[in-house]
């Protein structure tokens, strides 16, 4: 078992730390935000070091996909879950997300 005494000061720096860290979150979040709509806008970015552009990704879950063909082919038949599976995410829309990159000029 320990026996050496945690400094208050320690506890301090931690909480202090936190508190910096959320307030600089909520910053972070509101200058995004309102660059992601600029340049949804079509505002161009000013002549610099930086660039900035929206990034959009799609994604689908998958993780079903090898599960339900195995049903699909005991039930339906062998081969049928593969069918079955390539129906379903034809008809399916994948999830799109769109986030903010910011770059340095050579870093790309």
């Amino acid at each position: 078992m320990a026996t050496q005494t945690i400094p208050q000061s320690v506890l301090k720096r931690i909480a202090l730390n936190r508190a910096t860290l959320e307030k600089l979150a909520r910053k972070l979040e509101a200058d995004e935000a309102i660059v992601l709509s600029a340049l949804k806008a079509g505002s161009p970015v000013a002549p610099g070091l930086f660039s900035a552009e929206i990034k959009l990704t799609e994604r689908r879950t998958t993780a079903w996909k090898a599960k339900a063909i195995e049903v699909v082919d005991e039930v339906r038949g062998d081969g049928e879950g593969e069918k079955w599976a390539s129906r379903v995410i034809a008809a399916t829309k994948p999830s799109t997300s769109e986030k903010l990159v910011v770059m340095v000029a050579g870093l790309e």
